[in-house]
């Protein structure tokens, strides 16, 4: 079946998503997958166990488009302890379909025509193709190398009268950076006096490892009052399929959010958000959580360690970047397409994070994963020379 018509697509300029080739080729060549960002090791089986009887209990109908309740109550309580604000759960909480439907409703109900967005690269891509189906621009800063900062200098040349919101990603996914509390400081002063927005894609925060601090937006108040901030609980209790995030923000960016979002998404799943608000209920210990997924992070980097590969600090998240041994006229990508091919390894292109897909001589893998796929995948790697 064919439609014999010109279609003027929205955003015609981006192609498939760099996932959905990888996972083309690692399932054609039965490569073992460390390219998608999803733990597959147990989670608390209290979890399904969870779920599974919300669903006997017949909890499976809409519940209020903003979402359980006592989920909102939990989430707040959670802000408080970690960053000490409160924010309302009624007016200022809202539950969404995963962190990623929570951003595009962000971005669509507050981005307009000609305003200019700021992304830092590398960045998660569903933010440019969000503000350019809004008509919006997006405004790029290189986060710089080699440990991926920010240079607030060159974020302030670019802002003019049409710059409408700033995004933060932290943890940044893919590099495990995170902002230090000066960050924080610089942000405030440049946005200080403007009517400039900041969405924070917060979705690794309880992925931070080795002591370091979440400098969270809503740990700054006058930042807070601009900003809203999107998180979840998927990556981090490994319910990635469940797809519930949450948006927080003040009532009144809230309303707009929330006006778009009982379009978008009307209902989140029920059944989920019961177990949720129940788990979360029993008390959850973050920090031991974020430590299993240092041990994973800790293994596969000595499993590494005597590999051709160059391994980059990572403070957060579940990605190892590596620079891997140069060749000539091979890119990042190029390098990757190899290792499914030729090792049996399918891992991630960091330039596949940059608008212009240059190449950033850096692949990320995932290192969530059970520990005879992590032991697998190292020796295949161990020969690459």
């Amino acid at each position: 079946m064919k439609f014999n018509h010109t279609i003027r697509g929205k955003i015609a300029d981006y192609g498939t998503m760099i996932f959905s080739e990888v996972s083309k080729l690692f399932n054609e060549y039965r490569a073992i997958d460390l390219s998608r960002g999803f733990p597959n090791f147990q989670q608390d089986k209290k979890l399904a166990e969870l779920i599974k009887k919300h669903v006997d209990e017949d909890r499976n109908y809409y519940l209020s488009i903003n979402g359980h309740k006592g989920l909102r109550r939990n989430i707040s309580a959670i802000f408080k302890e970690k960053y000490g604000i409160e924010y309302n759960p009624s007016q200022e909480i809202t539950i969404t379909a995963g962190a990623s439907q929570a951003i595009y409703t962000v971005l669509s109900s507050t981005v307009r025509e000609n305003d200019e967005v700021i992304i830092f690269e590398p960045s998660y891509d569903l933010y440019a193709p969000t503000v350019e189906i809004n008509q919006g621009k997006p405004i790029y800063v290189k986060l710089e190398e080699p440990d991926f900062h920010i240079d607030w200098s060159k974020v302030q040349k670019l802002i003019t009268p049409n710059t409408r919101m700033i995004i933060l990603n932290n943890p940044n996914s893919p590099t495990g950076t995170i902002l230090k509390a000066h960050d924080l400081d610089e942000l405030y002063r440049i946005v200080n006096g403007t009517d400039i927005m900041v969405l924070g894609d917060e979705s690794l925060q309880f992925l931070i490892y080795d002591g370091y601090e979440h400098n969270s937006l809503a740990r700054k108040r006058e930042l807070a009052e601009r900003s809203f901030i999107v998180g979840g609980f998927g990556k981090a209790f490994q319910i990635t399929g469940w797809r519930v995030g949450f948006c927080i923000a003040p009532e009144d960016l809230m309303h707009e959010f929330r006006k778009l979002h009982q379009y978008i998404a009307f209902n989140v799943n029920t059944p989920a958000q019961f177990a949720l608000d129940e788990y979360l209920s029993g008390g959850v210990d973050f920090d031991q959580i974020a430590g299993a997924f240092a041990q994973k992070r800790d293994y596969f980097a000595q499993l590494l360690s005597d590999t051709s590969f160059e391994l980059l600090p990572v403070k957060s998240g579940m990605f190892q970047p590596v620079k891997f041994p140069k060749e000539e006229g091979l890119s990042d990508k190029d390098f990757a397409l190899k290792l499914i091919k030729e090792y049996g390894v399918a891992g991630v292109p960091l330039s596949a994070y940059l608008h212009d897909h240059s190449n950033f001589g850096i692949v990320r893998f995932c290192f969530a994963r059970p520990q005879e796929i992590l032991d697998e995948a190292a020796q295949k790697l161990k020969l690459v020379k």
